[in-house]
């Protein structure tokens, strides 16, 4: 829904004109394990049922540490490989 947007702002920006739809499809599956309706879902057949928070506070430090990958990785691409993205 937005990919023509992030791609504009790319171009505007004089950024790599894949990077921020790519950053912004891997940051919505990283957001993944700690949204409350994925977590609803995901434990209600398990001992877990309305205790969704417990799952979510365990996968909360996973999932920061996969962003804090992810971005680094999206600041390599912008500021050593640019050509790779474009």
């Amino acid at each position: 829904m937005f990919g023509h947007f992030q791609l504009s702002v790319a171009k505007l920006l004089g950024a790599p004109v894949l990077l921020f739809p790519s950053l912004n499809s891997l940051g919505a599956e990283v957001g993944k394990p700690i949204a409350p309706q994925t977590a609803s879902v995901g434990v209600a057949t398990t001992r877990f049922v309305r205790n969704e928070g417990q799952v979510i506070r365990f996968n909360m430090g996973w999932t920061l540490v996969i962003l804090a990958y992810l971005i680094l990785i999206g600041l390599l691409f912008y500021f050593v490989f640019p050509s790779a993205v474009r």
